[in-house]
């Protein structure tokens, strides 16, 4: 991405950065609040510790548990060069919190040098800032561009430049042109469909509005009316499209090169509850001649990624619909993907005859709890480096990251990855692993 095969990177794992994207001024749906989830997706940056090579550096929030650093060490795993910020904020993006902690710039400062690269999750206008501060260049294109090509808006205007399969809708920019767009789709309702409004820059299942009647979308478009009142615009950045019903979602990933060169990377098919990722398997139900649709969408969608400034790592959400017709372009993440970071897992311990998943577990403790417990209560569940099969987990940071006090109740997440030889098996092993994990006093799943 950087054309330097010397390259030495610091990555920063700054998740949602769409939220950074949104410009305030578009009138947007109305959001329910989901609490300390900021607090929990503030620590997935511990995630990129399986994405850095053992020379890079990866910028964490607090420390790795040292049990869990131990028991990877152990599993034949070489973590990179870890950077932690002097002072955790929860509430903060690990940029934000990089960019209030002097002492943490001061620090990068020092690695100002030739073939050292910021390398972002995603970039907004932060992480320009943080470059700027520290000397050191970033490894991705402008916010700017990153911003224009994530857009749901511009995911199908390339779908148009290239013949791919389209989903029936349109792209919307004020109020005005969602109901007259309405009005176009409306038979899909009336021949007993659904409708779905999506904001362009939604993430994580936010920004999203299934419509099943025209009673709905009217309730709707009241809100977003009411919405432009107070802030005085009616323009807003939407798509709105007939609902699919869906085989599967798959998310495939690709390159391309600042010469334009596209590298197809994998499928997988995603996971996906309500709108929200929920995780991966591995292999995807795809055929021979599905997953090669897919590889030629990718050089004509990378093709336009390159045009219009962009390069580095591309991931695409596409559907497989009920009747075996592929949308190979819904949105384009034109940044790290969840799956990004299963790239060397995969790479290292899943071979082509086994079976994989990638999910994440809401859990809610009382008490502190700590990777000893989770090696305790898994046991031969465990992934070990002999086997190469077993149950890793991904990220232990976002289990305890909601807790203030050692006493309190917490809501928190544990990311991991099963390993398997098929996909009954993963089954067993995440259903026997859950059950193990609600015998832990003050577990409850």
């Amino acid at each position: 991405m950087v054309n330097d095969e010397q390259a030495t990177f610091i990555y920063i794992n700054n998740f949602e950065v769409e939220e950074k994207w949104q410009h305030k001024e578009l009138v947007s749906l109305p959001n329910i609040s989901l609490g300390n989830s900021s607090s929990i997706v503030n620590r997935m940056e511990e995630l990129g510790i399986f994405l850095a090579a053992e020379q890079d550096y990866v910028i964490l929030k607090d420390f790795v548990d040292p049990h869990y650093k131990t028991y990877l060490n152990e599993q034949g795993f070489r973590l990179p060069n870890l950077l932690y910020v002097e002072e955790n904020d929860p509430s903060l993006t690990i940029t934000e919190n990089i960019l209030k902690c002097p002492k943490t710039i001061e620090r990068l400062k020092s690695f100002g040098k030739d073939n050292v690269y910021l390398m972002p999750f995603g970039t907004s206008q932060l992480e320009e800032r943080l470059s700027e501060l520290t000397g050191i260049p970033l490894a991705t294109p402008s916010a700017e561009i990153s911003a224009d090509v994530n857009s749901k808006i511009f995911s199908r205007m390339i779908n148009e430049r290239s013949n791919l399969e389209q989903i029936p809708g349109a792209s919307c920019n004020s109020i005005q042109e969602l109901e007259d767009s309405f009005s176009l789709l409306k038979h899909v309702l009336d021949n007993g469909g659904k409708l779905v409004i999506k904001e362009a820059m939604g993430v994580s299942g936010k920004g999203i509005v299934v419509i099943d009647s025209e009673k709905k979308f009217y309730q709707y478009l009241k809100l977003l009316k009411k919405s432009s009142q107070r802030n005085g615009s009616t323009k807003l950045s939407m798509v709105i499209e007939k609902w699919i019903d869906k085989a599967c979602d798959i998310n495939y990933q690709f390159i391309v090169s600042k010469e334009g060169y596209v590298d197809f990377n994998f499928a997988k098919e995603s996971i996906v509850e309500n709108g929200v990722h929920q995780g991966h398997i591995i292999p995807s139900r795809l055929d021979a001649k599905q997953l090669e649709l897919l590889k030629k969408a990718a050089v004509k969608i990378g093709g336009l990624l390159h045009e219009a400034g962009y390069f580095g790592v591309a991931g695409v959400d596409a559907i497989l619909s009920s009747d075996g017709k592929i949308y190979p372009n819904l949105e384009i993440n034109a940044r790290f993907n969840m799956s990004t970071y299963q790239t060397l897992i995969q790479e290292v311990c899943v071979s082509d005859k086994d079976a994989a998943i990638a999910k994440k577990i809401n859990i809610s403790t009382y008490n502190q709890l700590n990777f000893e417990d989770i090696l305790f209560a898994a046991g031969d569940l465990l992934y070990s480096k002999e086997s190469k099969k077993g149950l890793l987990v991904t990220n232990f940071a976002t289990v305890n990251a909601t807790r203030k006090d050692m006493n309190q109740h917490n809501d928190g997440r544990l990311y991991f990855m099963i390993i398997e030889t098929n996909i009954e098996r993963l089954q067993f092993i995440e259903d026997e692993f859950k059950n193990r994990l609600s015998t832990i006093t003050g577990v409850s799943i």
